[in-house]
C-alpha cells in the first residue's frame, strides 16, 4: 500500500481504483484490485458500491473484469 493510500484511506483507494478502471476497462477482476490495493475482494465491493451511490455504476463483463458503465456521469468523467 502506498503512503498516500495508507494516510487518506478508503478515499483515495477508491480514487485509485477509479482510475484504474478508466484506464484499463474491462481489465481487472476485483480480486486482481484487490491485490493491487492489498484490502479484499469485499472491500472493492464496497468501493464500487460507493462509487455506485456517487453515480457511477461499475459492472463486469462475461469473464468478471470490470468496467463504468456509459451513462451520463460516465461521460462526465471521461470529459474531465
Amino acid at each position: 500500500m502506498k503512503k498516500s493510500e495508507k494516510e487518506f484511506g478508503h478515499k483515495v483507494r477508491i480514487l485509485m481504483v477509479m482510475h484504474a478502471l478508466l484506464d484499463r476497462p474491462n481489465h481487472y477482476t476485483r480480486r486482481k484490485l484487490a491485490e493491487r490495493h492489498q484490502v479484499t475482494p469485499k472491500t472493492i465491493t464496497n468501493d464500487f458500491q460507493a462509487l455506485a451511490t456517487a453515480g457511477f455504476v461499475v459492472k463486469p463483463d462475461d469473464k468478471n473484469r470490470y468496467a463504468f458503465v456509459e451513462d451520463k456521469p460516465y461521460q462526465q468523467l471521461k470529459d474531465l
